[in-house]
């Protein structure tokens, strides 16, 4: 018996262009992969997958995803100013935990030029 298997994201084929770039179905092992990169790829997303054996009435399954965005690192404190000696290696050290934080408390690296 062969059946076919249809996803769509808010109205339109998973094979799209543009879903594709933070959406993936694999047809042969039937995994359906979500990794957006950037805060665009947010929202509600609505998906819908229809099965179809060419017997009997197709079945349509409906979900939402909602992926939130990354908020930016929130600035709690000034970095001070500071006087340097020209030709001295500035051995300064800034603690990021004083100047930043993350309100969603995921951790975060900084470089400081």
């Amino acid at each position: 018996m062969s059946y076919t298997i249809s996803i769509k994201v808010n109205g339109t084929d998973i094979s799209n262009p543009l879903l594709s770039e933070f959406i993936t179905w694999d047809p042969v092992t039937y995994i359906l992969d979500v990794f957006p990169t950037r805060n665009e790829h947010c929202g509600g997303h609505t998906f819908s997958i229809t099965f179809d054996d060419g017997i009997s009435v197709p079945v349509t399954e409906t979900w939402l995803i909602n992926l939130l965005f990354n908020l930016p690192l929130v600035a709690i404190n000034s970095i001070p100013n500071m006087s340097v000696i020209v030709g001295n290696v500035d051995v300064s050290v800034y603690d990021k935990m004083l100047y930043f934080e993350d309100p969603e408390s995921m951790p975060f690296t900084t470089l400081w030029r």
